[in-house]
C-alpha cells in the first residue's frame, strides 16, 4: 500500500517514485527504471489500467507527492553547484540539443540533457503535463480510441526527449556536427537511437521502413561493406550437379517410357 512505502522511505526522500505500464516485465525493461535502481528508490509498479487514471486525480499522499519517473521533469536534490554546472552544461551543448530537435521535429514537443543515470544514449519520457503514453496506449485500445483513428484523427503522442551527453555515441556525434552538421553518418545515428529510445519507452515508430534502412546502413558500415554494395553474383558452376543432372534425365526417360506403356 501507499502506507507502507511512506513507512519504508528515508527521511530526504519528497515524492513517492512509480512507474505504470501494461505489465511488470515492461517495467523492468524500461531504461527509466534505471535511475531508480542507480539511486537505491524504490518504485512502484502500476500494471491495472485504473491505476494511471487515479493517480492523476490523487496527485499525493501523506505530503508525498506521486512522481511517474516516465515523465519529463523528475527532480532530485541538487546544490548550488550543481545547478551552475547544469547551467554551463546547457550552453556547451546548445548546438547538439538544437540539433536534435530539428532531427526529431513535431515528433517531441521538447529536447534536453538528462540528469537520469541511465547508460543508455537517449530517453524518450512523456511530458509532465500531458498525457502518458502508457495512458495513450489504453486509451488507444478502446472503442472511442479507435474510431478516432478509423475517422483520420492524429492518434499519436509526443514526448521529451532526453540526451545522455556523456555516451559514447552521443559523443561521436556531437564531434560530428560541429564539422558539419549535415554529416549523414551523424544523421543515420541519431534518428535509429531516437526510433529505438521511442520504442523502448513505449511509444511509436512512424516509419519502419525508414528504420529497417537506417539500421542497415549502419550495419554495412560497420563491417566496411559500402551502402550501395550489389547482391553477389553466384557461380553456379562451384557445385558438382552432374549425378543429379544425369539422375534428372534418367527420371524423364522412366517417365516418358511409364506413358507410353499405359497408352498402350
Amino acid at each position: 500500500s501507499l502506507q507502507d512505502y511512506v513507512d519504508r522511505m528515508p527521511e530526504n526522500q519528497k515524492a513517492i517514485y512509480f512507474i505504470a505500464s501494461e505489465s511488470v516485465e515492461k517495467i523492468k525493461q524500461m531504461p527509466v527504471l534505471e535511475d531508480a535502481v542507480a539511486r537505491d528508490i524504490e518504485v512502484i509498479y502500476m500494471i491495472d489500467a485504473i491505476d494511471e487514471y487515479v493517480v492523476g486525480h490523487v496527485t499525493d499522499f501523506s505530503g508525498k507527492k506521486l512522481t511517474n519517473l516516465a515523465k519529463d521533469g523528475v527532480k532530485f536534490d541538487k546544490t548550488k553547484k550543481d545547478k551552475a554546472i547544469e547551467k554551463k552544461r546547457e550552453e556547451k551543448y546548445e548546438p547538439l540539443i538544437t540539433w536534435f530537435k530539428n532531427l526529431a521535429g513535431s515528433r517531441v514537443t521538447k529536447v534536453t540533457l538528462t540528469s537520469r543515470k541511465v547508460t543508455e544514449p537517449l530517453l524518450m519520457v512523456s511530458t509532465q503535463h500531458g498525457q502518458s503514453v502508457n495512458a495513450w496506449r489504453i486509451a488507444k485500445g478502446q472503442t472511442l480510441g479507435e474510431r478516432s483513428t478509423a475517422e483520420g484523427g492524429d492518434n499519436s503522442v509526443k514526448g521529451v526527449l532526453e540526451i545522455n551527453y556523456r555516451h559514447p555515441l552521443i559523443d561521436e556525434i556531437f564531434k560530428r556536427i560541429k564539422v558539419d552538421p549535415k554529416d549523414s553518418v551523424a544523421e543515420d545515428t541519431g534518428l535509429v537511437l531516437f526510433d529505438t529510445a521511442a520504442m523502448q519507452n513505449g511509444f511509436e515508430v512512424t516509419d519502419s521502413q525508414a528504420f529497417s534502412k537506417r539500421v542497415n546502413r549502419l550495419v554495412r558500415q560497420s563491417v566496411d561493406i559500402a551502402v550501395d554494395a550489389p547482391l553477389i553474383t553466384e557461380d553456379l558452376n562451384q557445385y558438382d550437379v552432374v549425378d543429379a543432372e544425369e539422375d534428372e534425365k534418367t527420371d524423364d526417360s522412366d517417365k516418358a517410357e511409364s506413358d507410353k506403356k499405359d497408352e498402350m
